[in-house]
Formats: structure tokens, C-alpha cells, sequence
């Protein structure tokens, strides 16, 4: 747990909008849902995949040994969701939207959890050095 690569600043910034686009759509979609009295079913997945998309920007910013496992978590639980939300009238925007964005995440969290592992930190990244060091 203690190696887990990190994403560099381009991979960083690609995964954080994948991940922000997915939390967005989801809570529009639960906006939506509840506004309208349709795919109420949906909202606890869809609960759970924005919760999860929070918790990974929060574990991937404080470096948590445990990003990893939790990226394969988030991207099970955001798939899933998607899978749910696909079974219904897809028709709208907003909800093939939001499938599109749930999936895509899924799909980046897929790829860091598959990272090897990394032992140090890009030489030029100040910032990193300090944490490496305790600042």
C-alpha cells in the first residue's frame, strides 16, 4: 500500500476532470430525478457514485496509501450505477450524459489503480519533495 504511484501533473488534471464531470452529472441527475418523479430507484446508486468520486479527490490530495484500492472501488461502484441508470429511458440528455461521465471515470479510475508502484517523486515537483520529507 505504501508505494502507490501518483499521477503526474497532466495525468492529474485529466483524472480530476473526469472525476468532477462524473460528481457534477450525478448530482444533476439526482436533481433531475427528484424534480421530475422519475428514476428514483437510481438516486442511492447515483448517491453512492458521488460520494465516492469526493472521497477519491480527497485520498488522491492527502496521498493516501489507500487511493489505490479505493480507485478499484469507485470505478466498480460508478460502472455500476451507469449500468443501472442505462436500463431506463435513456432519451435525455442529461441521462446519457450522465452515464457517459460515470463510465469515463470509471474507466481513469480503472487505469490508476493499475499503476505500478512508484518509489519517488518527479525531481522538480517542489511541493512533493516536501511532503516526501515531512514538511
Amino acid at each position: 500500500m505504501s508505494g502507490t504511484k501518483w499521477l503526474q501533473k497532466q495525468e492529474h488534471f485529466e483524472w480530476m476532470q473526469k472525476c468532477l464531470a462524473c460528481w457534477q452529472m450525478c448530482e444533476e441527475f439526482m436533481v433531475w430525478s427528484i424534480e421530475n418523479g422519475k428514476n428514483i430507484s437510481s438516486i442511492n446508486a447515483c448517491r453512492d457514485a458521488t460520494e465516492m468520486c469526493s472521497q477519491c479527490i480527497k485520498f488522491e490530495a492527502q496521498r493516501s496509501p489507500f487511493f489505490k484500492q479505493l480507485c478499484e472501488v469507485c470505478a466498480e461502484i460508478c460502472e455500476k450505477f451507469a449500468d443501472e441508470l442505462g436500463k431506463s429511458d435513456t432519451s435525455t440528455d442529461l441521462i446519457s450524459h450522465t452515464i457517459d461521465a460515470c463510465k469515463t471515470f470509471a474507466e481513469a479510475c480503472r487505469q490508476v489503480s493499475k499503476k505500478e508502484e512508484r518509489d519517488s517523486l518527479p525531481p522538480n515537483n517542489e511541493f512533493a519533495r516536501k511532503r516526501q520529507n515531512g514538511f
